[in-house]
C-alpha cells in the first residue's frame, strides 16, 4: 500500500512556479553577465614616446630635436558602472512589467526570457566595444594634444602619464 503523500508528483506546489523559476534564471543571468563582463573588460597597455637620442637631446618620433619632455603613458581599461546599472534596471523593469501587465504566465515568462537575452547581448556588446575601442586608442600623444573619445558607456579608461626616466 502506498500513501498519497509518498508518490512523486510533478505538479508544482505554487501556482506561479514557472514564473518564479524564470525570475531565478533572470537573476542568475544578470549575475553571471556582471561577473563575465567584469573579467573580460579589463586590459592595460603602456609605453614611452621616443625620448632621447645618443647625445641625450630630447627628440620626437621622427628623430627631430624638440623641447617637449618625453613621457611614458599607461592606459588601463576597467568595466563601466553604467553597464551594471543597466543590468539592475533591466531586472527591475522586467519584474515590474510582469507584476503589472502580464495577463498570464506565458506572457510573463516571455518577458523575463527576452530581458535575460537582452542582458546577455548588452554584456557581449559592452565587452567587444570596450576592448576594440581601447586597443584602437593611440598610446602616444596624450600629453594634451588631440582629442580622444573613450568607450564611455561600455568601459572606463584610466590614463597616467609620467616623465620618461633619464637613464
Amino acid at each position: 500500500m502506498t500513501r498519497a503523500d509518498d508518490t512523486l508528483s510533478t505538479a508544482p506546489l505554487v501556482s506561479g512556479a514557472p514564473v518564479i523559476a524564470q525570475i531565478r534564471t533572470l537573476l542568475w543571468t544578470a549575475f553571471l553577465a556582471s561577473i563575465l563582463s567584469s573579467v573580460l573588460t579589463v586590459a592595460s597597455k603602456a609605453g614611452c614616446s621616443p625620448g632621447r637620442d645618443a647625445s641625450g637631446r630630447m627628440v620626437d618620433g621622427n628623430g627631430t630635436a624638440t623641447d617637449l619632455e618625453p613621457v611614458c603613458t599607461q592606459m588601463t581599461l576597467a568595466p563601466s558602472p553604467l553597464v551594471f546599472l543597466f543590468f539592475i534596471g533591466a531586472v527591475l523593469w522586467a519584474i515590474r512589467r510582469v507584476l503589472r501587465r502580464s495577463p498570464n504566465d506565458v506572457d510573463a515568462i516571455r518577458t523575463l526570457r527576452r530581458t535575460a537575452r537582452t542582458i546577455v547581448i548588452v554584456a557581449a556588446v559592452a565587452v567587444v566595444v570596450a576592448q576594440v575601442w581601447f586597443w584602437v586608442l593611440p598610446l602616444y600623444g596624450i600629453d594634451g594634444q588631440g582629442t580622444y573619445v573613450f568607450p564611455f558607456p561600455f568601459g572606463s579608461v584610466d590614463v597616467v602619464t609620467t616623465p620618461m626616466p633619464t637613464s
